[in-house]
C-alpha cells in the first residue's frame, strides 16, 4: 500500500477529515488531498510531521507494506525451502517472538511469562526426580 492510501486509511480509522488534518499539521487542504491521492511524495520529515500531528510513529505508515513485501518473498520460495525453514529448530521460537509482539506484550510482561515457565519446569523436573 502506498503512503496516501495508508495516510487516507489511517485518517478514515480516526475519524478525522482531510480539512481536519490540514488544520493538526498548518497544511493546505488541496496539499493534504494531494498526497492521499499520491499526487505528491513526502519527505521523511513531513511524513514523521504526520505522524506527530496523529501521535502515532511514523513507521506505521509503512508496516502494511513491509508486511506485503515479507508475504511475497515468502510466495516466491520453492516448498521445499518454505518447509525447511519451518522445520529449523528455533522456528517456532520466531513465531513465539511474532505472536507475542502482535499481542502487545511488555518486555517486561514477557520476562515473567519466561521466569514463570522456567519454574514451572524445574519444579516438574524436581517431581521427576523423586
Amino acid at each position: 500500500m502506498d503512503f496516501g492510501k495508508k495516510l487516507k486509511k489511517i485518517l478514515a480509522e480516526m475519524n478525522i477529515t482531510q480539512r481536519e488534518f490540514a488544520e493538526m499539521t498548518g497544511k493546505e487542504e488541496t496539499y493534504i488531498s494531494k498526497v492521499v491521492n499520491n499526487r505528491y511524495n513526502v519527505s521523511w520529515d513531513m511524513v514523521v510531521q504526520f505522524a506527530n500531528a496523529l501521535n502515532i510513529s511514523p513507521s506505521t505508515f509503512f508496516e502494511e507494506k513491509e508486511d506485503e513485501i515479507i508475504a511475497s518473498a515468502i510466495r516466491s520460495l520453492p516448498d521445499d525451502l518454505i518447509e525447511f525453514v519451518k522445520s529449523r529448530p528455533n522456528a517456532p521460537y520466531l513465531y513465539l517472538a511474532k505472536d507475542l509482539q502482535e499481542g502487545e506484550y511488555t518486555p517486561d510482561e514477557i520476562k515473567q511469562l519466561v521466569e514463570l515457565w522456567e519454574n514451572t519446569v524445574k519444579r516438574s523436573r524436581k517431581k521427576e526426580d523423586l
